[in-house]
């Protein structure tokens, strides 16, 4: 992954500079296609958005409408649009208590799709999808809502039940049918569960994997 940011970050530094025109060329683009008002706030909010993900006018010429929407308002809200911090941060212990949970992750490879769980506890926010990971981009979620006492309560009884503490953190196996990820957020960090798609995992460590998505995909 290092060889492939660096070539990326060369290719940017090797790029002509742009004019102040061309610069703001790729926001108005956005904004149209996003069918927006935006005001000086949102507009950098954007800019930097674009230059991130590396957009350019023709690409976002190319997106779908609602898509581009989903990613204005998120950014104007100030929701965050990925949650990879889950994914890859260092993890840390399972608190004793489940008590502080800020934000929750579910992976679960089927065949080329990956069903997938994402749940902002802070925010009330819950988005899922039958088919790819929304952790890495919430607004490409096939179903985002707001999570509501009732889900979030029925989550951490699954969490609760499942006793976390005498789980091992990576159940290693044949994943390249994929990984099953569990990541729970506290104050103290991520706490991270793995099991290769074909490995020697207790029953409940998937069980509880279904269980939560089938919460999320019923809110």
């Amino acid at each position: 992954m290092r060889w492939i940011t660096a070539l990326l970050l060369a290719l940017l530094l090797s790029a002509p500079a742009m004019q102040e025109g061309e610069a703001n060329m790729p926001v108005d683009a956005f904004i149209e296609k996003a069918g927006i008002e935006a005001d000086a706030d949102l507009r950098d909010r954007l800019a930097a958005f674009i230059e991130e993900q590396g957009y350019t006018a023709r690409i976002i010429g190319l997106m779908d409408p609602a898509l581009a929407r989903r990613y204005a308002e998120n950014l104007a809200a100030d929701v965050p649009i990925s949650y990879e911090g889950l994914l890859n941060e260092s993890p840390v212990p399972l608190p004793e208590s489940l008590d502080g949970l800020r934000e929750l992750a579910v992976l679960h490879p089927e065949g080329a799709a990956t069903a997938s769980l994402l749940v902002d506890f802070e925010r009330g926010l819950l988005y899922y999808d039958d088919a790819r990971p929304v952790p890495m981009d919430v607004c490409r979620a096939t179903r985002a809502a707001a999570l509501t006492p009732e889900t979030a309560g029925a989550l951490l009884d699954i969490l609760n039940r499942a006793d976390l503490h005498h789980w091992d953190d990576d159940y290693p196996g044949d994943a390249r049918a994929g990984v099953n990820v569990l990541a729970l957020r506290f104050d103290t960090g991520v706490t991270r569960y793995t099991a290769a798609a074909l490995s020697h995992a207790p029953d409940e460590v998937l069980e509880t994997l279904l269980a939560l998505l089938a919460v999320g995909a019923g809110s």
